[in-house]
């Protein structure tokens, strides 16, 4: 298994967009990640909310590769902020 603690603007409060989710994955969690492992994500305590469409952007990867209801298998989500795990979930859930 492998953890990332993924890096923002620390004055930065929330991310969202779907686009700039992917860019998220794509430029910290992707380079490092080894197929079919689990990669475990630490979000740092200054994000205290998470847009869905944020989310799914992050997740689209895995979902895509793995399918939706096996993303769990393949990305822990970590956070102080117990909001941004649940939209996570949310975003999990509802991803089409």
């Amino acid at each position: 298994m492998q953890t990332i603690t993924l890096l923002f603007d620390p004055s930065r409060l929330t991310v969202s967009g779907n686009e700039y989710g992917q860019t998220v994955f794509k430029e910290q969690v992707a380079p490092i990640r080894q197929k079919d492992e689990v990669v475990t994500t630490i979000f740092p305590s200054n994000i205290k909310i998470v847009g869905m469409s944020f989310a799914q952007g992050f997740i689209h990867d895995i979902a895509e590769e793995y399918g939706a209801e096996n993303v769990k298998k393949y990305l822990i989500v970590k956070s102080e902020n117990k909001r941004v795990i649940e939209r996570f979930e949310e975003a999990i859930k509802y991803y089409d």
